[in-house]
């Protein structure tokens, strides 16, 4: 998936696409439906059921709005969060669940919200929550990435360091296993498939041709500014 973003000299100058690539047809489809009320944080989505999800930010009211990409039906929607004052939203896959990694204003704790009915915002429902990592604000926005033992206790990692946390004796074993990481450090959850990408040299061609055809259409696009 690819979105094509064009800011012209001017505010009001502006253009935006957004494009899939087929496997079966090795081509890009432009999808005409992408919703122009939303600004695109330019994060990885979050793969869950048949779509892809973001955490956008609507306009002009810059609240925070999940986006949805369904890629069988190639639509689009929106699901609200829940009604929370939150300092740091990341969506996850945590065990097959969709969820929402939450650090709010009310509690230095990060929680995990649940959204049990897809795309129903009355069912968000809160499954746990994590006490800080570190002693002292400022506090660390704690991400949940696997659950370990039978959903007992979940693996985190805070940017820098990973934790187990034992949910059921609400418990934080701090630095697992001793590992620490650069700050820069992400983690992402990855789907098996037995389909292969096509990286032959008429693939790659084809790939600079288009990355030339856009460096021509960007240029002419500002001479004709200036």
């Amino acid at each position: 998936m690819m979105l094509i973003e064009f800011h012209g000299l001017f505010r009001r100058s502006f253009h935006r696409e957004f494009k899939v690539y087929s496997l079966n047809d090795k081509s890009w489809k432009k999808i005409d439906d992408f919703p122009n009320h939303i600004s695109y944080g330019r994060k990885n989505g979050v793969l869950y059921g048949n779509a892809l999800h973001w955490l956008v930010k609507t306009k002009p009211d810059n609240s925070n709005l999940i986006l949805a990409f369904d890629v069988v039906t190639e639509a689009f929607g929106e699901i609200q969060l829940p009604e929370n004052k939150c300092i740091c939203v990341k969506l996850v896959n945590l065990g097959g669940k969709f969820c929402a990694v939450m650090l709010t204003t009310m509690s230095p704790r990060v929680e995990v919200w649940e959204m049990k009915k897809n795309r129903v915002k009355e069912s968000w429902a809160i499954l746990f929550s994590v006490p800080p990592t570190n002693p002292t604000p400022p506090f660390s926005f704690t991400i949940p990435i696997a659950y370990l033992k039978n959903g007992d206790q979940v693996l985190l990692h805070d940017s820098a360091k990973l934790f187990v946390y034992d949910i059921k004796r609400k418990v934080l074993i701090k630095n697992a296993a001793g590992c620490a990481f650069p700050e820069i450090c992400d983690a992402l959850i990855c789907m098996k498939s037995l389909v292969g990408l096509d990286f032959s040299e008429s693939t790659w061609n084809a790939k600079k041709h288009t990355a030339k055809q856009r460096d021509d259409f960007l240029s002419k696009g500002f001479k004709l500014g200036l």
